[in-house]
């Protein structure tokens, strides 16, 4: 703040930064009101599309591992609508998949409902499970002895909408492993 600095000039040029003078006064004040405001209060960012949510990848080295994918959504049931995309890469010949996933997280149910789930891309089936493992809610891709090679998976375009929606809460503390299934699963579905 201290980089304001009032100047005086002779003319016309001093009526220009008398102005300018005044503004900074003005300026100044309304960034001290601002700093006081955000003291008070912590800033959310509004609500809209996370491109990569914080944990909604999967990267191994490992050539070989058994299980289905858990993505683990950072809550539990929340009355959350929400869709995802989901990139798939495998080193094998027409594994690689996208798909996109939509649901509301149904407090009152204790269920996903209104879902929708859709391949973009790839050729061969893939089993996706939308549930619960007994904290939080999650996605099951793939059957449960499915062989995955070197298996890369993203989360991304995540949109978040109606109670429970702001970025705070969905942009960070995704998992996703490869494990044996677990949870209770409230929709299935092969694309």
């Amino acid at each position: 703040m201290d980089d304001l600095k009032e100047l005086t000039c002779p003319g016309e040029f001093g009526q220009i930064i008398a102005d300018s003078n005044e503004n900074a006064g003005r300026i100044r004040s309304a960034i001290e009101s601002l700093e006081e405001d955000k003291a008070d209060r912590s800033f959310v960012s509004p609500p809209g599309i996370i491109p990569h949510p914080e944990g909604g990848h999967y990267r191994t080295s490992t050539w070989s591992l058994d299980g289905t994918a858990k993505i683990r959504l950072p809550v539990s049931w929340s009355d959350t609508m929400l869709t995802f995309s989901v990139n798939i890469f495998e080193y094998r010949e027409n594994r690689s998949k996208q798909i996109m996933i939509a649901g509301f997280l149904a407090k009152e149910l204790s269920a996903w409902a209104g879902c929708t789930v859709a391949k973009i891309a790839g050729d061969r089936p893939l089993r996706v499970r939308l549930g619960h493992d007994g904290e939080r809610c999650a996605v099951y891709l793939a059957a449960d002895d499915y062989n995955w090679r070197y298996p890369e998976i993203d989360v991304y375009n995540l949109f978040p909408a109606y109670q429970n929606a702001g970025n705070e809460t969905w942009d960070k503390g995704w998992e996703i492993s490869i494990v044996p299934p677990d949870g209770v699963i409230s929709y299935d579905a092969t694309v």
